[in-house]
């Protein structure tokens, strides 16, 4: 009579070589293909789904937290760049989107 553990002894060490035979090789590619097979679905269906809401007129990323006109307001004010980071403060927008918005502006002068 055969224990659990012998037959699982002997089971692990006969599959124990793993990739190195020929068999084990060709597992490996049969598991990469169903892998690339599954994530080309995956990204089929989502590109799908994009498509559709596009269609929709739904707008995609984030939804925008800074107003450049207000930036280039101030600016045009005589603001300094530092009072207008403490004033969008509550906007939570960064000194250097403060600066990058001043940048681009004086970019397209």
């Amino acid at each position: 009579m055969v224990s659990k553990n012998q037959y699982r002894r002997h089971f692990i060490e006969t599959y124990k070589s793993g990739t190195e035979g020929e068999m084990g090789k060709m597992a490996v590619t049969i598991f990469s293909a169903a892998a690339l097979a599954e994530s080309q679905r995956i990204l089929e269906r989502t590109n799908e789904g994009r498509q559709e809401v596009k269609l929709k007129s739904v707008r995609f990323g984030r939804k925008h937290t800074m107003n450049r006109k207000l930036i280039i307001a101030m600016r045009d004010q005589g603001i300094g760049a530092t009072e207008i980071t403490e004033m969008t403060k509550h906007m939570q927008i960064t000194r250097s989107t403060v600066y990058k918005v001043i940048d681009e502006t004086k970019e397209n002068l």
